[in-house]
């Protein structure tokens, strides 16, 4: 910080460069500040993905994700794979979104079932006329008005129906999922994230489906992200689902 003297020794070395300047000369006048509009802000740095890392509720639990290979003509069939962990996977939402894999498109009938725990009959049964394109596709609770209880065990899957006279045929994925309660701990600390650091958030605490449901709306809103696809590859290695994982960094 400049002293007093500093500041005086300053203020009569102006006024003596003045006193000293022809009468006639002309003062330049100052430069004129740039307007407020003028002056732009920096531009802010695009946001790094985060790593994500699953850590499933409990070890030892019973395998419960099923097939994804064809009891058919394997070399013309597509891989089917829902995105679930080998486990009973856990949702927060009353109505979330569930994600599936196929590896081309295909033209024959689809079909995906629901089943409620405590019940033999199906939850809701949804029939698709093909899939279009090859990939992760989303399957929305909320569109078709399904809502989970929380605390129940649910199967679903996802099967390719190429002849609908002989099932044997079918090319069949399935998984589990509970809706379970938020820790207050982790309800808190949402509220404050976005992104691939929601979604880690989420994977750390068990939350498979949630887990991947925000990368999943985060892909869909960035499509020419890969860091984003990269990210949730990484997350269907941990989990085992290979070719979808596989898929998504091509």
């Amino acid at each position: 910080m400049k002293g007093p003297w500093t500041l005086a020794i300053a203020i009569a070395w102006s006024g003596f460069a003045l006193a000293q300047a022809p009468k006639d000369a002309p003062v330049p006048p100052k430069a004129a500040a740039p307007a407020a509009s003028a002056q732009v802000a920096p531009a802010a740095a695009p946001q790094a993905a985060q790593a994500v890392a699953y850590k499933p509720p409990s070890r030892g639990a019973p395998q419960r994700r099923v097939g994804g290979a064809s009891r058919g003509a394997a070399d013309k069939a597509p891989v089917v794979s829902v995105l679930a962990p080998d486990h009973v996977g856990y949702s927060l939402e009353e109505q979330p979104d569930l994600y599936w894999f196929i590896s081309r498109p295909s033209a024959v009938r689809i079909e995906l079932t629901l089943i409620d725990g405590r019940s033999p009959a199906p939850t809701k049964e949804v029939v698709l006329e093909g899939a279009r394109s090859a990939g992760i596709q989303r399957f929305s609770l909320r569109e078709h008005g399904v809502r989970l209880a929380e605390g129940t065990d649910y199967e679903w899957s996802v099967a390719v129906v190429p002849d609908t006279e002989s099932r044997s045929a079918d090319i069949l994925s399935g998984g589990a999922l509970r809706r379970v309660a938020s820790d207050p701990a982790l309800a808190a600390r949402l509220k404050a994230l976005s992104g691939t650091a929601r979604a880690a958030a989420l994977a750390e605490a068990g939350i498979w489906y949630d887990a991947l449901a925000t990368l999943g709306r985060e892909a869909d809103a960035n499509p020419q992200d890969g860091a984003v696809r990269r990210v949730r590859a990484d997350l269907l290695d941990q989990v085992g689902l290979k070719e979808a994982a596989a898929f998504e960094r091509r």
